[in-house]
């Protein structure tokens, strides 16, 4: 009994407030912008929306600026060298949110919205391009994938 208490009274907010929605499949382009904790540089990422939700989604890119670190070690690397906050661009729904950076993968990284979006907006989004047919071209491609000085 003791350890149960023990072990409510450490956890912190974000622990028991996490939000849980239901999330959709979804299959179209995503831009990504992780910033450097410890410098005035930014990444920006082209990648892939696996799913979404009203409050936030799975990302998948092979051009995180993590991808060669050990897995045991992602976390730590991440946490440590980027800062959690990060805004997510979705081209053709005119999607534009600050959010959290929640849990990361080698090749993947689940985010929290600020604002949730409406029911509406995620159905719409988890409906493009389930066929995969068309991808992101960029207007200016030598700024994606590349780490670049915060404006």
């Amino acid at each position: 009994m003791e350890i149960t208490t023990e072990r409510i009274a450490e956890s912190t907010p974000a622990e028991s407030d996490r939000r849980l929605h239901t999330r959709m499949d979804a299959n179209c382009p995503v831009v990504l912008e992780i910033y450097f904790s410890d410098k005035a540089q930014y990444i920006s990422v082209i990648g892939r929306l696996i799913n979404i939700s009203i409050g936030g989604c799975l990302i998948t890119s092979e051009y995180l600026p993590w991808r060669n670190v050990d897995p045991d070690r992602v976390d730590e690397i991440v946490f440590s060298r980027f800062e959690s906050i990060c805004r997510i661009y979705l081209p053709w729904s005119n999607l534009h949110r600050i959010s959290t950076i929640r849990r990361v993968g080698v090749f993947t990284t689940a985010v929290e919205f600020d604002q949730q979006l409406d029911e509406k907006r995620v159905e719409t989004i988890a409906a493009m391009e389930k066929e995969g047919a068309r991808t992101f071209k960029p207007r200016n491609p030598w700024k994606y994938n590349k780490i670049l000085p915060r404006p």
